[in-house]
């Protein structure tokens, strides 16, 4: 997978949550897409140009959020970091491994965020920590096992799967 196709689908998730963060009003509830993509990348084999994706990407999130800059960015390459060593324990092919390395994830991402709107100073994000808990899990949880197999599809160029019969 070369990084010009990995740098696509990250933009794309960050624009498709950033479109539905704002045509939806579903604040709480927005699925975290670049989490989401931060997981994929974790979760097939990281390389070191996914951490210079995912710093730049990272930024581009926390200007799009308007959250501290490096937020996004520090989130992303910790759950690029650690992920990888939970990724030979789960069958990542089925819904439920991928759920619960998506549940890890989020928890792992929500920590982060506690940390740095502590460390900040972001009394807006602080104060809805425990509102945020719930939605975030949920969200990334069903949204992984859904969005690995297109993320995949992406990567290899292939929407379509080609039936067996056909020549």
């Amino acid at each position: 997978m070369s990084a010009l196709v990995t740098t696509l689908i990250g933009l794309l998730a960050l624009v498709l949550e950033t479109f539905a963060r704002a045509a939806f009003g579903l604040d709480l509830w927005t699925p975290p897409l670049f989490i989401i993509f931060v997981l994929w990348l974790a979760s097939s084999s990281p390389k070191s140009s996914d951490l210079i994706i995912v710093s730049v990407l990272g930024l581009l999130a926390d200007g799009l959020a308007s959250s501290p800059a490096g937020a996004h960015g520090l989130t992303g390459l910790v759950l690029l970091c650690l992920l990888p060593l939970l990724t030979s324990r789960l069958q990542l092919d089925r819904g439920i491994g991928a759920a619960a390395f998506g549940s890890v994830g989020a928890l792992v991402s929500l920590l982060i965020t506690a940390v740095v709107a502590r460390e900040t100073g972001s009394s807006g994000v602080a104060g809805r920590m425990g509102a945020l808990f719930i939605p975030h899990l949920v969200t990334i949880a069903i949204g992984s096992p859904l969005l690995f197999p297109l993320f995949d599809r992406l990567a290899r160029g292939r929407l379509r799967t080609v039936d067996a019969d056909a020549l």
